[in-house]
């Protein structure tokens, strides 16, 4: 379900809002989202599959 939520998240950022998110704004937020799920993870918060 996550993957699925972040693929969304990125076709929304990029491409459906008014002003999308040009690449390196996205690329600076993806870092962001995957430095968060990469802490969540080794905090045993989530099981990332």
């Amino acid at each position: 379900m996550i993957e699925e939520d972040l693929i969304a998240y990125r076709e929304d950022c990029t491409e459906h809002r008014e002003s999308p998110d040009a690449p390196a704004t996205w690329n600076r937020r993806r870092a962001t989202i995957n430095g968060f799920y990469d802490w969540a993870e080794a905090e045993k918060l989530i099981d990332k599959r």
